[in-house]
């Protein structure tokens, strides 16, 4: 829910929670994935493209944690 997003992305968790209003599309495209492996979102922003490096540098300072087996 927008309050209390969290998705795992390749293995780590991200509260991303706060970031949902600043996300520079619909908070529905976000809120499609809480709670969910977002991997192949993350991957695929667009068609075969993935999210920037610049992207990936903002996620970290969301991650909470890491999956485990």
């Amino acid at each position: 829910s927008a309050e209390s997003c969290w998705k795992a992305i390749h293995g780590s968790v991200y509260d991303v929670t706060g970031f949902i209003a600043d996300h520079p599309t619909s908070a529905a495209v976000m809120l499609a994935w809480c709670g969910r492996d977002a991997s192949k979102a993350w991957d695929n922003k667009r068609p075969g493209r993935p999210h920037s490096s610049f992207a990936e540098g903002m996620l970290e300072r969301f991650r909470i944690g890491r999956l485990v087996d």
